[in-house]
Parts: structure tokens; C-alpha cells; sequence
């Protein structure tokens, strides 16, 4: 790897995609068995397909998919103390037992560290207790073992067995057979497509973490960084679903101003409820500030649109004849209409704070967080005023926070551009 690289982009790492995942597979069909640990024959020509699952239980599900629709056979190592995942909440078991209905082999991934282990005869103690619980939450056989994040200690433990189960690592495997291996999510000693291409190898080994394989090309960190996110939105998600469920009171604090977005834009809606509670409230005015200002566009492009029937293209409203310079003007001219009828506010509670938006946005204000809460509220109350009025009014009917091709609308340039500013 290179340190300090600069104008890294995601064209940097295309081997990872799950497209490029299901053409190495086909490849690999065409020169090798696909066989387990258990039922290899070292008079063939083999490939060990493995996986370690380090952190993503959904991308091993996707990959197995992947595997049984080409009619190939791998085996998946599940990790007991894992910091990315649990194999004894119901929904990854509910996973994990999936990989096994689609035919694939379970094993063990085994971390010597948590054990703090030193010497062989504690190896096979842990490692037969440990596969003594996977067994019984994946409800299947379980035969082979591989190590997580390997030391020196446990490459010297070469036997054909620990704990009775295979050990990936013994001493045939790491001598006799190819090793390919894409751990830290990259290739670290041989290319998987050179080696498959080349079918030079007469046994081989491959191990691949299904996190790292994505449908879209990203760095390695961005891939770990979505797991994380991902997994802390779905539990938020089941805390807040549970309390919905027992008809209990959710007591969000002041982010309880934001929920009424969760109707118009459940992705928006997740994104500033997290940066509300991080307490990130720069961030989360700021993103209000714009969410505001580009509704007000939003409604008056739909009215343009109703009335002339004209695309969203011709609605660049900052090159029309008219001065309209603000928002608040450009609300009124369209609808004839008060803006401070439609938001509940006044105007010189708006400048206010749509000028420290200004001065955010310019990196020149430092109010304390406290200060910047009550302007969130603020937004949040207009921004909701507001589309509740489009949604009632006659004709309107639009909340100016849903998106014009959203609504059946053409949206064949770019009205939202450039920002109308107080």
C-alpha cells in the first residue's frame, strides 16, 4: 500500500464488486472442483473456497445467493466474539442459518486471542467448546475451523485437527496447497483473477470476506464504515419500533421536531435524527437551512409548472426578469400569498436566523450548541408549516420537500441550482 496518496477515487478498487465476484467463480468452474475440507481429493485439481465472516452476516448471505445460483459450494467461518456482529440476536441467526438452507458448508472462525491461548492442549479445549455453541445456533455440522487475525502462535499450530475440528492452517495446507486471500480488502499476495486466469495452481485455496464485496466499487474503510452505520440505523429503527408496537411514549428530547420528515423523506429524515443526536447541531442547521430554502423553490418550480405546463428546465428561477432576491419574496410573487401565513413565522425572526445560516456557511459564526438547537427547531417548524399549507391548498397540493419527479413532473435539468440566498 502507499501511504499518502492523493486523488484516490473509487476506480482505485474495482476487483470488489459482486459482479466481478460471480465472474471469478465461473472462471474458477472451468479448471477446478469446488470441494469442503472434509470431501477433497488430493488427486484432483481442488479449490478450498472459503469465507472468514469478519463483519457483514448480509454480505455473506448475498455472496451465498451469488455462490448457489452458479451451482458452487463454499464454506462460511463464523465468529463467536465478534465486534461487528452477534450470533445470538434472532435476526443474524435468521442469517446465518440462511447461508447453511442455501447448501453451503458452516465453519468455524476461531480467535485464539480472546482465549488468551499459549499452548495446544488449551487450543483444542477452546476450540471444541466453541463449536459446541455454533452448532447450536446454526443447527448444523460443523468440521473445520480457521483462525482469526493469525499470530505467529497459530501458524506454527500446523496438525490436521484441533478441538476435532480440520484446521485450515495445517501443515498440508499451508505447504501443499495455493493460498489467495483478500483480507484487509485488498489482495495481499497473489491477484485472484491472475491466478484463475493463469489455472497454473493444481490445489488452491482461496479465502474472501464477504464485506469487502459490494455491488458498487469503495475503499475497504467505507465498506466497514456502512456496516457500522448500518447496523446502528436498524437497531434505532427496532428501538423505535418496539415502542410504537407497546404503544409507549418515544421521549426524543427536542430531535422530536425532526419526526414529521420521516413522512416526506425517511433517508433525510434518519441522516439529521443521527446528527441531532451526536449533537452536531452546525451540521444539522445547516442542512435544514438548505432544505428550506430549496422547498420554497420546489413549490413555486411545481407552480410554474401547473399553470404554464412548462419542464422543470425552464424554471432557473435566478435568471427570470423578476428582482425576487429571497425566498420570502419569491413565495409571495408566486403565490400572492404571505409567507408568513403559510410558515407561522415572522420575517425578522427568519432574517435572523437564516443570517447566522449565512455566517455558518462562510465558517464566521461560533454559536454554542444551545443556541443553535433552538434554531433547528425553528427550521424544523417552518420547513413542516410550510408543507403542510402546499399540501392543503388548492391545486398545490405538494409538500415542496418531495421531489418534483417525484411527483410525475418533468425534471429534465436542474431547478435546484443555484441556491436563492437572503
Amino acid at each position: 500500500m502507499i501511504l499518502g496518496r492523493t486523488n484516490v477515487s473509487t476506480s482505485d478498487f474495482p476487483d470488489f464488486t459482486r459482479a466481478e465476484y460471480r465472474s471469478l467463480l465461473r472462471l474458477a468452474r472451468r479448471t477446478w472442483k469446488f470441494r469442503g475440507f472434509t470431501d477433497f481429493n488430493a488427486s484432483e485439481r481442488f479449490i478450498l473456497w472459503r469465507h472468514d465472516v469478519d463483519f457483514s452476516l448480509q454480505s455473506a448471505v448475498n455472496l451465498g445467493q451469488i455462490e448457489a445460483d452458479e451451482g458452487v459450494r463454499s464454506t462460511f467461518f463464523f465468529h463467536l466474539h465478534n465486534e461487528f456482529y452477534n450470533l445470538l440476536e434472532p435476526g443474524t441467526t435468521r442469517l446465518a442459518r440462511k447461508i447453511a438452507v442455501q447448501g453451503h458448508r458452516v465453519g468455524l472462525h476461531f480467535d485464539s486471542h480472546y482465549h488468551q491461548i499459549e499452548n495446544e492442549e488449551h487450543l483444542d479445549e477452546a476450540i471444541e467448546w466453541e463449536a459446541g455453541i455454533l452448532r447450536r445456533i446454526v443447527g448444523d455440522t460443523i468440521d473445520a475451523f480457521s483462525f482469526h487475525n493469525t499470530s505467529a502462535f497459530t501458524m506454527s499450530c500446523r496438525r490436521w485437527t484441533y478441538g476435532g475440528l480440520i484446521n485450515t492452517y495445517a501443515k498440508y495446507f499451508q505447504d501443499d496447497v495455493g493460498y489467495i486471500s483478500d483480507s484487509n480488502g485488498y489482495w495481499r499476495y497473489r491477484n485472484l483473477r491472475e491466478v484463475v486466469e493463469a489455472a497454473t495452481d493444481e490445489r488452491l485455496q482461496v479465502l474472501t470476506h464477504p464485506g469487502w464485496w459490494q455491488d458498487q466499487s469503495m475503499a475497504p474503510r467505507e465498506k466497514v464504515w456502512r456496516c457500522i452505520t448500518g447496523r446502528a440505523a436498524s437497531t434505532i429503527r427496532g428501538y423505535d419500533r418496539l415502542l410504537a408496537i407497546a404503544n409507549r411514549e418515544n421521549m426524543r428530547g427536542p430531535a422530536e421536531h425532526l419526526v414529521f420528515l420521516r413522512r416526506f423523506d425517511g433517508a433525510q429524515y434518519r441522516f439529521l435524527d443521527r446528527l441531532w443526536n451526536e449533537r452536531l447541531f452546525p451540521s444539522v442547521f445547516l442542512e435544514l437551512y438548505r432544505l428550506h430554502e430549496r422547498q420554497i423553490r420546489r413549490l413555486c418550480s411545481g407552480e410554474f409548472v401547473r399553470q404554464a405546463g412548462q419542464s422543470t428546465s425552464a424554471l432557473n428561477l435566478s435568471r427570470t426578469p423578476s428582482p425576487v432576491r429571497t425566498v420570502l419574496e419569491m413565495f409571495s410573487t408566486v403565490f400572492g400569498d404571505s409567507w408568513e401565513h403559510a410558515s407561522g413565522s415572522n420575517k425578522e425572526e427568519h432574517a435572523r436566523w437564516m443570517s447566522i445560516g449565512i455566517q455558518l456557511m462562510r465558517g464566521e459564526d461560533e454559536l454554542p450548541g444551545e443556541q443553535l438547537e433552538k434554531g433547528c427547531i425553528y427550521l424544523c417548524s417552518v420547513i413542516q408549516n410550510i408543507a403542510e399549507w402546499g399540501l392543503a391548498k388548492n391545486a398545490l397540493n405538494r409538500d415542496g420537500i418531495t421531489a418534483l419527479a417525484g411527483l410525475g413532473v418533468a425534471a429534465d435539468g436542474k431547478p435546484d441550482e443555484p441556491e436563492l440566498l437572503p
